[in-house]
């Protein structure tokens, strides 16, 4: 595919927006068509929280690509929050409360926040931008 053609375009699995236009979520973008799909709705940045499963390799081309190795079903770090909330500026400018953000997030995105812990470091985060530590 060249960066000025597009034959075929297809969404991600599952992608959807978070906040319209700002911040979307998805499963990675396996093939040029999910790649071509991303770009075409404006996409700039793409960050990926699983190393096992990595963007198709034309998305470099496209894309800022950051990768936050976040272990399955486990709860992120304070810094790979920190870091998230820094590539997407407009998740901090929201500043809704932890559980009104879990449940916006899980009613947009079924299986998003799974697990206690997750939600947990939701709240964690919270705290750490209110405090400035743990």
């Amino acid at each position: 595919m060249s960066k000025d053609s597009v034959e075929y375009i297809s969404p991600p699995w599952n992608f959807s927006w978070v906040v319209k236009k700002e911040i979307c979520a998805s499963a990675r973008p396996q093939t040029e068509a999910n790649v071509a799909f991303l770009r075409n709705e404006g996409v700039d940045v793409l960050v990926t929280l699983s190393g096992e499963t990595m963007p198709h390799h034309t998305a470099h081309e496209y894309f800022q690509c950051h990768l936050l190795h976040v272990e399955e079903f486990e709860d992120p770090s304070m810094e790979q929050i920190n870091e998230f909330i820094s590539i997407c500026d407009k998740a901090r400018e929201e500043k809704k409360a932890p559980d009104e953000a879990t449940w916006n997030v899980r009613l947009m995105r079924p299986y998003s926040i799974e697990t206690w812990e997750q939600e947990r470091a939701v709240k964690k985060f919270r705290d750490f931008l209110a405090w400035g530590h743990l």
